[in-house]
């Protein structure tokens, strides 16, 4: 189930925060493209429902607050 969710909201924590470095001119361009765009439904973050921790999409929700989003769509899953 997508829900749209506050960024802020949204916990990232060891081991999941840092199993993939962000590549800085990635980010950079996707950080441009959500400020022209928005964020791409078809692509929510996905969180851990029992922990509430973001497993999957780190780059794209660190791209989304410096785009200055602040609702992004989530997928909650066990």
């Amino acid at each position: 189930e997508l829900r749209m969710v506050a960024v802020s909201s949204l916990k990232t924590a060891e081991p999941f925060k840092g199993l993939f470095e962000v590549n800085a001119k990635v980010l950079a361009r996707i950080v441009e493209d959500m400020r022209r765009s928005g964020y791409d439904a078809s692509q929510p973050i996905i969180v851990w429902r029992e922990e509430d921790l973001v497993v999957d999409g780190h780059t794209r929700l660190t791209a989304a607050a410096q785009a200055g989003l602040q609702m992004i769509p989530v997928v909650y899953r066990s």
